[in-house]
């Protein structure tokens, strides 16, 4: 039987998962970011990362993700979100801070290396890295794109910024044939950028281009 520490511990890391992601921004008119527009999001969501990642530490009697993620069914709940929170915050941003990066890239090595044992981040998105918890290959990665794609379709990516930059983080952790299957999302999601009037977006979207465009090509020369 489940203890209740073990369903409440779940339950605070869906919900600060949930609380940590940037929401929707609603500028009052067309422009570029500014930071005065994220004011005092890295401040509260530098401690959502720390108690995450005391979370996924400290399990009842130390055990750590082994009474979080019992099934897939979990990790789809507290992975995905978490992964994406993470992601967001991948680079620098107006929205983030350097101790919030830090804290990202701290808590994503944890997950690489004693949640799912995997030597990068593609292991753990692509491989069977997951079928402890019986995730099958690229299962999670499938999530994570199922989860952003709303943010990121063509009429709703500049409202969400941090899906944005969580979405490219995602395709450079990936090589052939990884994205092979993946094209119909990241190709789109590229292009958006790419024809956007805001010159960062631009060029985020050729970046993502050229790295989708290199490893496709991989698959057939």
């Amino acid at each position: 039987m489940e203890s209740p520490k073990s369903s409440a511990r779940r339950r605070r890391l869906f919900s600060l998962c949930q609380s940590g992601l940037l929401p929707e921004l609603r500028l009052p008119e067309d422009r570029p970011l500014t930071a005065e527009d994220c004011a005092g999001h890295a401040e509260r969501v530098l401690p959502v990362l720390r108690e995450c990642a005391d979370i996924l530490r400290c399990g009842d009697g130390g055990g750590g993700d082994q009474d979080l993620f019992r099934d897939s069914s979990d990790v789809k709940e507290l992975l995905v979100p978490l992964v994406a929170l993470c992601g967001e915050h991948a680079e620098s941003a107006p929205w983030s801070s350097p101790d919030c990066i830090s804290a990202s890239y701290a808590m994503l090595a944890h997950l690489r290396e004693d949640v799912f044992s995997a030597r990068s981040m593609r292991e753990v998105l692509m491989t069977a890295a997951g079928a402890r918890f019986g995730l099958s290959r690229g299962q999670l990665l499938d999530w994570l794109v199922e989860f952003q794609a709303p943010r990121v379709a063509r009429e709703r990516f500049r409202k969400f910024p941090g899906a944005c930059r969580c979405c490219a983080w995602l395709l450079h952790q990936l090589v052939s044939p990884d994205v092979g299957d993946l094209v119909h999302f990241f190709l789109p999601f590229s292009l958006c950028l790419l024809g956007d009037w805001e010159d960062a977006n631009k060029l985020r979207g050729l970046q993502c281009l050229s790295h989708l465009i290199q490893q496709v090509k991989k698959l057939f020369f």
